[in-house]
């Protein structure tokens, strides 16, 4: 017969001799597995024993949400220092930084033109104008890839709060694919 505690670690097992563990002849104990807690004899030859389970599965996979958030800083910072600020340098300040995402100010006179040649190797640009020269279906939610939230916009104003923005933008100005 087995009983697991509430959390699921520890199991209680009640077994006769022989059963399931085996007494030492000359001093009455039980022979332990690395993971015994704790035992108590009943009566002749019936025996609790308490013992934490050999394998325990996290029900939150904690670890495996710890790894993907510090890959995602990884994949931020590598775009911020390897590619954005080689890029634009001085012109480029960052405004607000979230777990996944960027408010940049750049000075440019062409965003696209700028980036053109590393479009294939930095960006998505999936969600552009279809008639826009940077619009390419290729790196469409490819991991690790920079998507422009904001494509065919420029972002005048915005607000800040905990986790949570506004912002205030003009869209196609001029025409121009911004």
């Amino acid at each position: 017969m087995k009983i697991e505690n509430n959390n699921g670690n520890v199991v209680i097992t009640i077994a006769r001799d022989g059963q399931m563990f085996k007494i030492s002849p000359n001093e009455g104990k039980f022979i332990y597995e690395p993971n015994c807690l704790k035992n108590h004899i009943f009566a002749d030859g019936l025996v609790g024993v308490m013992m934490r389970k050999p394998i325990v599965k996290l029900i939150r996979p904690i670890a495996i949400g710890v790894a993907v958030l510090e890959l995602s800083k990884l994949t931020m910072y590598r775009f911020w220092y390897d590619y954005a600020k080689v890029k634009w340098g001085d012109k480029l300040q960052l405004i607000l930084s979230g777990t996944d995402s960027f408010f940049m100010e750049i000075e440019t006179d062409n965003f696209e033109a700028d980036s053109l040649p590393d479009l294939t190797s930095e960006f998505d640009t999936s969600n552009y104008d279809k008639n826009s020269p940077v619009y390419s279906a290729a790196n469409c939610k490819k991991v690790n890839m920079m998507k422009v939230e904001f494509p065919n916009k420029v972002v005048r104003s915005f607000s800040y709060l905990v986790e949570s923005f506004s912002y205030i933008s003009i869209i196609n100005v001029n025409n121009n694919y911004l």
